[in-house]
């Protein structure tokens, strides 16, 4: 899993950043139709969640971190999310010591 720390930082940015984008056509009462990207799934997988087995806890932890992005400035490359990023891969990694189950090591790429 640690070897997979910068996509996966990378990745969650990346959905911060459309969450940004999603939120704020919302807020802007325009409609932004149902875009789910789905990266949370891509996240636990390479976090070593089996297919399908990814907890409420580890879920919750995930969209919690997403709903904070519309509190960041909007830029090119989402740099101000870094850091919201890395925060949130860290109470990913956390919330899976605490007793998730479904854990396998990832030993191939996707």
């Amino acid at each position: 899993m640690e070897a997979n720390k910068d996509l996966i930082v990378k990745l969650i940015r990346a959905d911060l950043k459309h969450n940004q984008l999603i939120l704020g056509l919302k807020k802007a009462s325009l409609d932004a139709g149902a875009h789910y990207i789905d990266i949370l799934a891509i996240v636990a997988r390479l976090m070593g969640v089996r297919k399908g087995e990814v907890s409420d806890q580890f879920s919750e932890v995930y969209f919690s971190f997403m709903e904070k992005a519309p509190d960041y400035p909007v830029t090119d490359l989402g740099k101000e999310l870094k850091p919201l990023a890395k925060e949130c891969y860290e109470m990913l990694v956390a919330c899976q010591k605490v007793g998730d189950t479904g854990l396998e090591p990832v030993t191939s790429s996707m």
